[in-house]
C-alpha cells in the first residue's frame, strides 16, 4: 500500500468543504503531496453536454483556481501542486471516476455538504468511501486543520491482511512524526485476555518496525463508538483512522444515524481505509 502522494479534494464550495480544502492542503503540504480540488456539476448524464452545463463549468473551474491561487498567496513558501479538476453528473460517481483515473490516493472531504445541511451524515461521502477503495478522510463540520500529533488507530489486530494496513498507518506516523495508539474495543460479553491480544499485536505487527512512539490499548466497552469518541478526546488525539474489516465495527461506525451523530458531534476527522483483499490489492 503506497504512501499519500496525490489528494483529491471533492469542494461544493460550501463552508464545511473550505475547511475540508483547507485541511487537505495543510496535510498535502506536510505530506509533500500534489492537491486536486474538484468540483461536480450535479446533473442527469443527458444533460451533461448542455450548454448552460457549460457555462457552470467553466465558472467553477475559475472559483476552483482562485481557491487554489489563494492557498498559493497565503502561503507562497508551500510548494504544494495544486491542480483543478471539474466534472459534470453524480457526484459520487465523478469522484470514484476521477480516483479510478489515478487522480489520487487520498480523498479529503466534508462529512456534509451544502445541499446536507441538515443531514445526520453526507449521502455523497457515505457512498465515496462504499464504493472505492481509496482510503477516505473525512473532515467533521468547523473543523480547522492543527499539526497531526497522535494518531488513533482502532482495530481488532487480526486478520491476515492487517499487517499491510498497520505498516500504512506507521509510515503515515512517521511523516507526519505523530505518536500513535492502536486501540482494539472489545464487547464485555466477549473478551480476550488484554495482555495476549497486545503482545499479539506488537510481535505480529510491530517487531520488525523501526518505529517506536506507540502504545497498545485494549478497552472493554459495549458501545464501541462511544468507547472511541471518549478515548481519542481523553488522549487528545489529532486524527482517527478505522480500518473496516469487521462486520459489527463498521456497522456500528458507519451506518446508524446515532453514530453518524456522534462522530459529527467531535472535532476528530476520521480516516476510514479498507481492509478486504481486493482493495489491498490495488493499493
Amino acid at each position: 500500500m503506497e504512501l499519500i502522494s496525490k489528494i483529491i479534494c471533492p469542494t461544493d464550495f460550501s463552508i464545511n468543504s473550505s475547511n475540508s480544502v483547507r485541511y487537505g492542503y495543510e496535510l498535502a503540504k506536510v505530506l509533500k503531496a500534489e492537491l486536486v480540488l474538484f468540483h461536480c456539476i450535479e446533473s442527469k448524464y443527458k444533460d451533461a453536454f448542455d450548454e448552460s452545463i457549460y457555462r457552470e463549468k467553466e465558472k467553477a473551474l475559475k472559483e476552483l483556481n482562485s481557491i487554489a491561487e489563494g492557498h498559493r498567496i497565503r502561503d507562497k513558501y508551500g510548494n504544494v501542486t495544486i491542480s483543478s479538476l471539474v466534472s459534470a453528473g453524480n457526484p459520487a460517481n465523478e469522484i470514484i471516476k476521477t480516483i479510478k483515473a489515478g487522480e489520487g490516493n487520498l480523498v479529503v472531504m466534508a462529512t456534509k455538504g451544502v445541499s446536507e445541511r441538515y443531514a445526520p451524515y453526507s449521502r455523497i461521502t457515505s457512498e465515496v468511501i462504499e464504493r472505492t477503495c481509496c482510503p477516505v478522510l473525512e473532515v467533521p463540520p468547523g473543523t480547522t486543520y492543527t499539526p497531526i500529533q497522535k494518531i488513533v488507530y482502532t482495530s481488532e489486530l487480526s486478520g491476515e491482511d492487517e499487517k499491510t494496513v498497520v505498516d500504512f498507518v506507521i509510515g503515515l506516523g512517521e511523516c507526519l512524526h505523530a505518536h500513535i495508539d492502536f486501540l482494539t474495543i472489545q464487547d464485555k460479553e466477549d473478551s480476550p485476555n488484554a495482555d495476549d491480544l497486545i503482545s499479539y499485536g506488537y510481535n505480529n505487527f510491530l517487531l520488525k518496525s523501526d518505529t517506536s512512539d506507540v502504545a497498545f490499548f485494549v478497552l472493554e466497552k459495549k458501545d464501541i463508538i462511544k468507547g472511541i469518541n471518549e478515548f481519542t478526546e481523553r488522549h487528545e488525539a489529532d486524527l482517527i483512522i478505522i480500518s473496516p474489516g469487521h462486520d459489527k465495527m463498521y456497522d456500528n461506525f458507519m451506518e446508524a444515524s446515532s453514530t453518524h451523530q456522534l462522530v459529527n458531534k467531535t472535532s476528530f476527522p476520521v480516516l476510514v481505509m479498507h481492509k478486504n483483499k481486493e482493495c489491498l490489492a490495488t493499493a
